[in-house]
Parts: structure tokens; C-alpha cells; sequence
């Protein structure tokens, strides 16, 4: 359970090797969805909480495609620059209408997009959702570089 709500690998070497431990250990290994992985540009030294923000978007991202895509393969793809970091994943799933982004009305589930969009528009970034009914979804983050006071 610890493992699940903060995995120790972010911390001690960094967002893209905790992303593509988690697709490989999880998404991978328990579920068997394909899984590729992509990183460009220097390994960010994000600030611990934005870090820890994407992470968990991620993660978010990964168990809605476990949930509900019905896909055989997802993609993740970080890139990093000198000024911002984007994150894309997308999956070549049953897709969804974006426009049904919120809560469900039985009242269980229905934030996971809606709460990701919410925490990185307080740091500053945000979401672009891209999908279809039968056409997969490509989800991508962007957020602002604020560096770690520790990595300066």
C-alpha cells in the first residue's frame, strides 16, 4: 500500500525512472498491457510537490486506461526542456467523449480527470484531453520547470 501511495523510486531517483518502473511493474507486469516508455531531453529536478503532482496524474492516467480503455498498448512520453516538462499518455483503447469529464451520477468515480486538470492548473500547468469513442485517448500535462532548491 505504501508502494502505492508514493513510490519510493521518485524520490530517489526521480519522476521518469518512477514512471517507467510503475509501467513496467504495474501496467505491464499485473495487467498485461503493452507498455512503451520515451523520455527526451535532460532528467528534470523538479520541486518535491511537482514531482510528486505528476507522478500521481500519471498513475491516475494509467489506472483509468486499466479501468476502462480495454487497451493493448499505452505510451508514455516525458520531455523535458529548459522551461517546461510535458508529459503525454495515450492509449489505443475504446476512447471516451471529453465533454463527460466530472462526476458520475451514481456519485461513485468521475474526478480522476477533473482533479488532474484541477492540481496542475494550480502549479501553473495543464491538460489537454484528446479522445474518441473507439479512437483511444492522448492525454498530455505540461507544467512550468520550477526547479529543486536542492538541485540549484
Amino acid at each position: 500500500l505504501t508502494f502505492e501511495l508514493s513510490n519510493p523510486v521518485l524520490y530517489q531517483v526521480g519522476l521518469e525512472a518512477a514512471v517507467e518502473s510503475y509501467l513496467a511493474e504495474r501496467i505491464q507486469g499485473q495487467f498485461g498491457i503493452k507498455c512503451k516508455f520515451k523520455s527526451e531531453g535532460p532528467q528534470s529536478s523538479l520541486e518535491e510537490d511537482v514531482r510528486v503532482v505528476l507522478f500521481q496524474a500519471v498513475r491516475e492516467l494509467l489506472a483509468n486506461v486499466v479501468k476502462h480503455a480495454n487497451a493493448s498498448t499505452v505510451e508514455v512520453y516525458i520531455s523535458n526542456t529548459k522551461d517546461d516538462l510535458r508529459i503525454v499518455v495515450q492509449d489505443d483503447g475504446v476512447g471516451f467523449d471529453p465533454t463527460e469529464i466530472g462526476p458520475h451520477p451514481s456519485g461513485r468515480g468521475g474526478f480522476g480527470l477533473f482533479n488532474i486538470r484541477e492540481r496542475l492548473e494550480y502549479l501553473g500547468g495543464n491538460v489537454k484531453i484528446e479522445s474518441r469513442r473507439k479512437n483511444g485517448a492522448r492525454i498530455t500535462m505540461t507544467v512550468a520547470i520550477r526547479m529543486d532548491a536542492a538541485a540549484e
